[in-house]
């Protein structure tokens, strides 16, 4: 047979968490007529560089090259008869000390197994522990490769024992080898590939001749074991989404904002990741709805009508007999740090709940409730979700709005089954919302909104006795009673909505929405009414001009000390701070004999990214009458990531797929450059902006300022430090 040098053989490094069915596939893996098999030789040393005691330790580390970077080079590496070579490695053997070229040559795989299953195995032979498992080594494997460019296949143990065939055919096909159906079977017994530790770990392995069945029943959980797996099961979660499943077909459903993706949302005490935000099963809301919440929008870096909200939340609250309620300041802290870590400032909704807290057991009593409220924070990027310049159409539902004798509505409790069944109503008859009616046939509200009529100039609104007293509700009455409009609030029947001549239904996630038609029956004209015009002009400049602000809209990097949070590169080139003399201020010069001579970038650490959502950038250079161009990298709605650059010295746009490249034209002296990242974005990918990861700055320039925002200013809304106290040509 003729032998193949390093070169030639086609490496497929297999990396695993012990206990996980992962000798199962390198037997798998040797059933190959193309494949060649190694059995964890990077074993001796992480022996070594760990200390780890084992039964087989010494004579491990005699038998075998305990360098690890010597096995690499030398065996993983090294030369081979057959075209694959197939390397069993556990996680936890991935030292620091061992070369990045392990990570960069051939094929990459990941297995996993949830430590339900694994801690107890590995128990049967040595009581575990954190590294060993190797759970956050694997994470920190996955993430190195994706840096790369290699996201590796994941397959999870659980489907190889289910569906054996079906998950390799699906992992051949991501390392791009043909499948065969030799690898479902082996021999029983030792093979002459097994490391040295095979006597204490693979008694099991040795008795089968395939892939197992799973037990219908697992086996009980040994309690000791329990704060391990506490620590482990959030990174098999992580890497847990990303397995392939074989023969499924796994769509995830579309977001109506693909931005919401990423939120960071606040529960309890802390803010985490959208796909980590959870509440305990025993958590009140869970066990049976009983919570109080609130909607509340933000425009333009304010919230409206925070305090009323608030009033609303805490008496709620009261109400419902909670204890251990935090303080208004330890609810508005977190709304403002969720808002602010989010980088939202605008078009946005927040949809605060307050529980009465974790149960110490399930039941109904809240003598059970002794560990205080949980607080949840959850803000999404969310315009009004009815069309206000069309209308919406409404039904009439069967569902009655509960009676006071049953449940309050002036409670804001999370109990919306009520709200919910009509709701079903509406959807099953292709309307946006269903109208609820009293216990007496009267109109109460619809389904999530208030609602009013215009009759002959005369607006009505029904009685807050079965619909919840909502704040919009109220801003639009006194709306109307400043526009001069004749305002009741009486029992109005259905037939009054039927054949009135406008009619629009307000609320926080809404706003203030014409209705067109009721039950079939048009309302008025069919258009949007002239009173409803009148008091949506009236809203909007309500909300502009009123609301709780909870941080500058602007997020800044100053260059009076750059290098913190920059890093820069310099050939045949300076960077250095200077004072101007048309601006006698401070700024940073970036000068080179090329525009790749010499550049800042930011953030300073590679393998980081800014995560800043705000859609504008704006920048105040000089112009030095030299080639000048800049870089931005921003993340899009399909996971993808584009950079923007723009050069003084370029004529026309090109679009390539992961870079646009555009002309810049700077004007003598001081200029503000100024991008809309959202609709660049747009135009050039035809995919929406989610946010900025990069920015570098090349030669020849003076920069003043860098910074992004919600939208455009003007200079006279901008605070001091972002004015350059000159006329500036703007670039957009």
């Amino acid at each position: 047979m003729v032998e193949r040098i390093g070169e030639d053989i086609e490496l497929i490094h297999f990396w695993s968490t012990p206990r996980s069915l992962s000798t199962s596939l390198l037997y798998s893996f040797a059933q190959r007529d193309d494949m060649e098999v190694l059995d964890e030789p990077l074993y001796p040393n992480f022996l070594r560089v760990t200390g780890i005691e084992r039964p087989y330790r010494e004579v491990l580390l005699s038998k075998m090259e305990s360098d690890g970077n010597k096995v690499v080079k030398e065996i993983i590496f090294g030369p081979g008869q057959k075209k694959y070579r197939f390397c069993k490695n556990m996680a936890s053997q991935w030292t620091l000390d061992l070369t990045n070229e392990l990570m960069k040559k051939g094929k990459h795989c990941i297995l996993i197994r949830n430590p339900l299953d694994v801690l107890p195995s590995f128990d049967e032979v040595l009581p575990p522990s954190f590294m060993e498992l190797g759970y956050a080594s694997l994470v920190s494997i996955y993430s190195k490769l994706c840096e790369q460019g290699k996201s590796p296949p994941i397959i999870d143990g659980a489907l190889l024992e289910k569906d054996p065939e079906g998950t390799l055919r699906g992992l051949c096909e991501d390392l791009g080898i043909p499948f065969q159906a030799a690898m479902l079977k082996w021999e029983a017994g030792p093979k002459p590939f097994d490391g040295i530790w095979a006597t204490y770990w693979y008694k099991t392995i040795h008795k089968s001749t395939g892939f197992e069945s799973p037990r219908k029943y697992p086996l009980p959980f040994p309690p000791t074991l329990y704060n391990l797996l506490e620590q482990c099961l959030p990174f098999y979660n992580m890497l847990k989404s990303h397995v392939k499943r074989s023969g499924v077909i796994s769509l995830q459903p579309s977001l109506p904002v693909p931005a919401n993706e990423k939120l960071l949302v606040w529960v309890g005490d802390e803010i985490v990741p959208r796909e980590s935000a959870k509440v305990p099963v025993l958590d009140s809301v869970v066990q049976g709805g009983d919570a109080v919440w609130e909607g509340l929008r933000v425009y333009n870096g304010k919230i409206f009508k925070l305090e009323e909200h608030l009033d609303r939340l805490f008496d709620s609250a009261k109400a419902l007999a909670f204890s251990n309620v935090p303080t208004r300041e330890q609810v508005k802290d977190p709304i403002f740090k969720t808002l602010i870590r989010n980088g939202m400032f605008n078009d946005s909704h927040i949809r605060l709940t307050l529980t009465r807290g974790k149960k110490v057991t399930s039941g109904m009593s809240p003598e059970f409730n002794l560990y205080g409220c949980t607080l949840i924070v959850l803000a999404e990027w969310k315009r009004p979700i009815y069309e206000n310049e069309k209308g919406v159409t409404l039904v009439t539902a069967t569902t009655r709005r509960n009676s006071p004798n049953n449940l309050d509505s002036k409670i804001h409790h999370n109990n919306l089954l009520n709200n919910i069944l009509a709701k079903i109503e509406g959807n099953n008859a292709n309307a946006d919302d269903a109208i609820m009616l009293d216990k007496d046939g009267y109109v109460s509200e619809t389904n999530a909104t208030n609602i009013f009529l215009v009759k002959k100039g005369c607006v009505a609104t029904p009685h807050a006795d079965y619909c919840l007293p909502g704040i919009t509700r109220a801003t639009v009455m006194g709306l109307a009673i400043k526009e001069g409009l004749v305002l009741q609030e009486r029992r109005i029947s259905l037939s009054e909505f039927h054949t009135a001549d406008e009619v629009w239904t307000v609320g926080t996630i809404g706003e203030l929405s014409p209705v067109i038609k009721i039950d079939g029956r048009t309302v008025g004209d069919g258009g949007v009414g002239p009173v409803t015009r009148r008091l949506q002009s009236a809203f909007k400049k309500l909300v502009a001009e009123s609301g709780k602000c909870y941080k500058s809209k602007k997020l800044a990097f100053r260059v009076s000390k750059p290098l913190q949070i920059w890093d820069k590169e310099v050939v045949n080139g300076q960077i250095k701070r200077l004072q101007d003399e048309d601006i006698q201020s401070n700024v940073l010069e970036i000068v080179g004999s090329n525009v790749q001579s010499a550049f800042i970038t930011c953030p300073a650490d590679p393998n980081a990214t800014l995560g800043i959502k705000l859609p504008f950038l704006v920048m105040i250079v000089k112009n030095l009458k030299k080639y000048f161009t800049f870089e931005i990298q921003v993340l899009d709605d399909k996971n993808v990531r584009r950079r923007f650059r723009a050069s003084n010295f370029q004529a026309v746009t090109r679009v390539k797929p992961f870079i646009c490249t555009m002309p810049l034209k700077l004007d003598e002296g001081w200029n503000q450059i100024q991008l809309n990242l959202t609709d660049l974005t747009r135009r050039a990918y035809g995919t929406n902006y989610v946010e900025t990861l990069r920015v570098q700055v090349h030669p020849n320039c003076r920069l003043r300022r860098i910074y992004f925002s919600d939208r455009l200013y003007s200079e006279e809304e901008l605070p001091p430090e972002f004015k350059l106290y000159l006329p500036m040509q703007q670039k957009i």
